[in-house]
């Protein structure tokens, strides 16, 4: 457990972008590195952090320690990746304040926001890869569920709690044919 928290520890210490540019981290360390969890634990993770309240880092951080080490495991993640965070955020929030207007800290930034694009986008592509293919087999309704869910979402006029349930029933009605 002591090897839990501080790896949680070590992803939100190196780790710029919020939850989502976490994600490819935690998906290394739990399931590569430490075997804690199956990548099939992992994407059922991601959807259940997305649909409790909460932002998705510290939802897997929680999720992963309970499955790995009970009430403890998740207390103890959720921790190590609060912490770090919380320092770090107290410690440079005046910074940036002070130096807002600086030509410096933008020309930082502006180098910083692809690199979280693309630890975004990495985590896509791995979780696409399970998402769409099981058994050597392209799923097909995973392909028409997300088609859905970006045509609804893209067109701002169905709430995401309603696409959100419309998905799972559609998982629930056809996910035994997959």
């Amino acid at each position: 457990m002591l090897e839990l928290i501080l790896v949680f520890s070590l992803i939100s210490s190196i780790t710029i972008g919020g939850g989502y540019a976490m994600i490819p981290l935690i998906q290394k360390e739990a399931i590569y590195i430490h075997s804690w969890i199956t990548q099939s634990d992992f994407l059922n993770i991601l959807a259940i952090s997305q649909i409790t309240p909460g932002a998705i880092a510290i939802n897997s951080a929680t999720f992963i320690g309970y499955k790995s080490f009970g009430i403890a495991g998740g207390i103890l993640a959720s921790i190590g990746l609060i912490i770090p965070s919380t320092f770090f955020i107290l410690l440079i929030a005046p910074i940036l304040q002070k130096y807002e207007k600086n030509r410096f800290r933008k020309m930082i930034f502006t180098g910083i926001r692809p690199v979280v694009t693309g630890l975004i986008a990495t985590s896509i592509i791995l979780l696409a890869k399970t998402v769409y293919i099981f058994n050597d087999r392209i799923s097909i309704i995973s392909i028409i569920i997300t088609i859905f869910s970006l045509i609804a979402l893209r067109l701002k006029t169905i709430h995401p709690i309603i696409v959100l349930t419309s998905c799972a029933i559609i998982g629930l009605i056809f996910g035994r044919f997959v």
